[in-house]
This record gives C-alpha cells, structure tokens and sequence, in this order.
C-alpha cells in the first residue's frame, strides 16, 4: 500500500484547568509518534483559564512538539434558556476555530484526559486511513476511535467499549472537513 507519510496530521485538544492530564497526552503523543514533523497539536483553551496558560508557557521544555494555541475569548455561543445567560459550547467555539487554523491532511479530536499508548501511532493510523480511502476518490473519512474505559473495583479490573452514536473522538480527513464545513456538526449545543 504506499502511504505517503508526509502527510501532516492534525491533533486537536480541547482543555480546561486539566494541565496534569494535558500534559500526560501531550508526552504520549511525543514519546509515541513516529515523526514529530508531521503532527501538529493545537490546544483550545478558555482566557480565563490561568492553569493552562500557566501550563503553555513551559512547554518549550517539552522538545520536539508543534503546537499552536487557541484562547477563546467570549460569553460562548450556547444559551441557557433556564438560567438565562451564554456558556461556551466546546465544538462550537473552541474545536471548530481550531479546525479552521489546521493545516492537517488528518484531523483528530482528542480529550485532554487521553493518553495514547501505542507506538508509531501516527503510521498507523495513516495506514488504516489511506486503505479505507483506496477505492474513495473523493477521500472522504468521518470516523471514531475505539474508546475503552478501565476501572478497578475491590481488586478486579474491568474493561468496557464505550459506543456512543456520535464521534466522540472524530478523526476527519481535510477534504471530508471542506465538503462538510465542520468536524463535529455545530448544532450539538451544550457545554
């Protein structure tokens, strides 16, 4: 199959006042990825949120990440008819002007309490990518990362799938993005 490997993926992660987890992730997809040079991190965080900013400010001392930032700056876009004011709605005002500013051929939502566990995760997911799209010209791709939950419990782990009926970690192509217009459709409100 003949992945071309240049081709740049986009990770982006949504945050708040998480900077322990933020910064797990963000380890694990450096210390997991093949080539660093073809991943690009842009995080989306509130302004008021000074544990994060905190957090950006230190991460030159994390080598070999391409990141951007994104602050929000706003009342957000979700209204609360009950309590009668605006909150932020996450897909909308955070992850979709971070898609905007990609410059991925792939593009992944992600958690900021993810960490990714498997090596050279970036080819992988390139390979699958590309063999789906072999016989799709018009290179369309929405799908969703397997998500699985473990927790222990008087001494017993356990493992569940969790299947939702939305994307919620999306992985996108660029050209499914521009025909699309989002990754996550604007109309899931909430925040």
């Amino acid at each position: 199959m003949g992945v071309c490997f240049r081709m740049m993926l986009s990770i982006l992660i949504c945050t708040r006042q998480r900077v322990s987890s933020l910064d797990r992730l963000l380890r694990s997809i450096v210390d997991n990825a093949h080539d660093m040079n073809n991943i690009e991190v842009i995080i989306g965080y509130d302004y008021d949120d000074e544990e994060t900013i905190q957090f950006i400010n230190t991460l030159e001392n994390l080598p070999n990440l391409n990141y951007k930032t994104f602050e929000f700056d706003g009342n957000g876009s979700y209204y609360c008819g009950n309590c009668k004011e605006f909150y932020l709605n996450r897909h909308k005002d955070i992850l979709h002007p971070m898609t905007l500013m990609s410059s991925g051929d792939y593009l992944w939502g992600v958690g900021d309490d993810t960490e990714i566990k498997s090596k050279n995760f970036d080819i992988v997911m390139k390979e699958y990518i590309e063999y789906f799209l072999k016989d799709k010209p018009n290179r369309i791709l929405y799908a969703q990362a397997m998500e699985t939950n473990r927790y222990k419990t008087q001494g017993i782990t356990y493992c569940t799938e969790t299947n939702m009926n939305f994307a919620c970690f999306p992985i996108i192509t660029r050209e499914s993005f521009e025909i699309l217009g989002f990754m996550v459709p604007l109309e899931i409100s909430g925040p």
